[in-house]
């Protein structure tokens, strides 16, 4: 992590909102990664409405990120870029079995705040749903 080392840093860091906590300075230190259910991703997925309102999606694991189409932007400010694997296109048959999160880019007519109540309350038992 070349920002962790050049700002001298020695602590725990959460990456993934948090789904994966690790300490890049201690070798020992045991990570905890918090996996998502594959099948619950499916489902998310396949739902018309989120269908309907995501432009473009990626889902992402410890050192690895399927993004649907390249998009700078996305790249840039969750990381993407970095990620060891990347691969441009999901095909939803060959995900890796334990994804840490799901990253919706809407469409610019998506009520982005209905869309987030939507998710809460159909799928608020199957995970946290938040947006920026």
């Amino acid at each position: 992590m070349p920002v962790y080392d050049k700002l001298g840093l020695n602590a725990i860091v959460g990456n993934y909102n948090g789904a994966h906590i690790h300490n890049p300075a201690d070798p020992f230190f045991i990570p905890t990664i918090t996996y998502l259910d594959l099948n619950e991703v499916l489902y998310i997925l396949g739902d018309e409405k989120v269908k309907k309102e995501i432009s473009n999606y990626a889902i992402e694991g410890p050192d690895w990120v399927q993004l649907m189409h390249r998009d700078p932007n996305l790249e840039k400010v969750f990381g993407f870029n970095q990620a060891t694997k990347f691969r441009e296109s999901i095909n939803l048959e060959k995900l890796p079995l334990k994804p840490t999160g799901i990253v919706f880019d809407c469409q610019p007519t998506t009520d982005v705040l209905e869309l987030l109540t939507y998710l809460k309350r159909r799928y608020g038992d199957l995970g946290e749903f938040s947006s920026w």
